[in-house]
C-alpha cells in the first residue's frame, strides 16, 4: 500500500487543521442571550459590539432581544449572506436547529451532499461540530455565494478544496443518516449492489445493511462501472436505536472494501464529488461479514527509541497511527503514521517522538482504504538490559 493510500485515509484526522472553527454550540445556562450573541457574532464575523447597541435589551424575551440584536447587526452582511448567518446564530445563541435541518432535507432531497447556497447554514453547523479554534472563522464566514469566500480561506490556509469537499460529504452523510432523511429497509449480508445509473458529479446514492453482532468486520469488492475510481465511498456506522456515530471516508480505488464494525447497522454512500464526469454506471460491490480481525499483533516490543512490531494483517488495510495515552487520558500520536506493507506477516520499525518511560498505555490503530478503523491496546515489551 502506497503513502499516497494511507494520507487519503488518515484526510478524517487531518482535514481541518487549515481552517480551524470555534467550539459546538453552547448551551445556554446563566448567561444572557446578549452576551451569548455577542460572543457568538465576534467568533464567527470579528466584529465588536458598541455599547448603544445592547442599550435597552434587560429583560427582554430572548426571541426578542435576538431579534433587535440581528436587525442591528444584520446591515454588516451582503443581502446573499444574510440568511445563512441568521440561520446559524439561532443555532447557537437559541438552540434553534430547525434551519438546520430544513437545509439538511432539502440538500438531500436535491441528490447532493454539498450544500448549495440556499443551505449556507450547513457549512456554519459542520464547522461549529467538526473543528477545534475559532481565530480563522471570521476570513471563512459567512461562506459566500457557491462557497467563493470559504474555499478561499480553505486554500489561503494552505488546504486542499477537494480535500474539505470531501469531509463535508461525509458530514452531511452522517447527519443525514441521523435524522431519518436517509431512512430505508436495511438489506442483510452477503449482498450484492449494483450501481443501475451514472451518477451525476455531485450526486450519490445509498444504501443501508444490517451486520450481524458475531461479525469483526464488513469486507467487499467492487467491480466494473466506468469511472468508479472517482467516487468516494462514505461509511456511517450505529446501533440499534441509536443514532451514528462512526463515519469513514475513503475511496474504492485503493483496495478491497474493509470496514471494521463499529454498530449494528451500515450505511454505504457512494458519492460522485463536484467536477467530475457522470460515473458509476455498472458498477457492483460485493459485501460480505467475516469474523476475522483486520489485522492481529504477533510482537510489540521496545528497541531504544522506536517500537518493533510484528503484524499479521488482512487485505484492504491501509496503513496505522501508534497512539499513546496522556496524563488527562486522551490518547495523542506517539510516531508518525505509517503504510501498511500488504497482507500477510509483515515487521515495523517504527520511529517514536520520543523515548517512552513506560511501556503502558500504547494503542495501535488501523486504518482502511475504505475509511474504516479499528484499534487495538498495546501490549509491548521493554527494551532487554544491556
Amino acid at each position: 500500500m502506497k503513502m499516497r493510500a494511507l494520507g487519503q485515509v488518515l484526510l478524517l484526522a487531518a482535514m481541518f487543521t487549515a481552517i480551524p472553527a470555534a467550539a459546538q454550540p453552547a448551551a445556554k445556562t446563566a448567561r444572557s442571550t446578549v452576551e451569548v450573541f455577542q460572543d457568538a457574532w465576534i467568533s464567527m464575523f470579528g466584529r465588536s459590539f458598541a455599547a448603544q447597541e445592547t442599550a435597552g435589551l434587560a429583560g427582554l424575551a430572548s426571541e426578542e432581544t435576538f431579534q433587535r440584536m440581528w436587525a442591528s447587526r444584520e446591515p454588516y452582511l451582503s443581502p446573499g449572506d444574510r440568511q445563512g448567518a441568521k440561520d446559524a446564530m439561532r443555532l447557537v445563541v437559541l438552540g434553534d436547529s430547525a434551519p438546520v435541518d430544513q437545509a439538511l432535507r432539502r440538500t438531500i432531497s436535491a441528490g447532493r451532499l454539498i450544500p448549495g447556497d440556499n443551505e449556507a447554514v450547513l457549512w456554519y453547523a459542520m464547522l461549529l461540530e467538526e473543528a477545534a479554534a475559532p481565530a480563522i472563522l471570521p476570513q471563512a464566514l459567512p461562506p459566500g455565494e457557491g462557497a467563493a469566500r470559504l474555499k478561499s480561506a480553505v486554500v489561503t490556509g494552505g488546504g486542499q478544496w477537494s480535500a474539505f469537499l470531501n469531509r463535508t460529504a461525509a458530514w452531511v452523510a452522517q447527519r443525514a443518516a441521523a435524522s431519518g432523511e436517509m431512512a430505508m429497509e436495511a438489506s442483510s449480508l452477503p449482498a450484492v449492489w449494483v450501481v443501475d445509473h451514472d451518477l451525476p458529479p455531485g450526486g450519490f446514492t445509498a444504501w443501508r445493511l444490517a451486520v450481524p453482532s458475531w461479525a469483526s468486520s464488513v469486507r467487499g469488492e467492487a467491480l466494473g462501472g466506468a469511472g468508479a475510481e472517482r467516487l468516494r465511498l462514505v461509511s456511517v456506522f450505529s446501533s440499534e436505536d441509536e443514532a451514528p456515530s462512526v463515519c469513514g471516508l475513503g475511496s474504492l480505488a485503493q483496495a478491497p472494501i474493509l470496514l471494521p464494525r463499529k454498530g449494528s447497522f451500515l450505511w454505504l454512500v457512494l458519492w460522485n464529488p463536484p467536477g467530475n464526469e457522470p460515473a458509476g454506471f455498472g458498477l457492483t460491490v460485493t459485501l460480505w461479514s467475516d469474523i476475522a480481525p483486520p489485522f492481529q499483533v504477533r510482537e510489540a516490543r521496545l528497541s531504544r527509541s522506536a517500537c518493533d512490531l510484528l503484524l499479521s494483517e488482512t487485505p484492504g488495510l491501509a496503513g496505522y497511527l501508534l497512539r499513546r495515552a496522556g496524563l488527562d487520558g486522551g490518547l495523542s500520536p506517539a510516531a508518525p503514521p505509517f503504510a501498511s506493507a500488504g497482507p500477510g506477516l509483515n515487521r515495523y520499525h517504527v520511529f517514536l517522538n520520543q523515548a517512552p518511560s513506560l511501556t503502558s498505555g500504547f494503542e495501535l490503530q488501523a486504518l482502511t482504504a475504505a475509511g474504516g478503523e479499528a484499534a487495538v491496546p498495546l501490549d509491548i515489551e521493554p527494551e532487554p538490559s544491556p
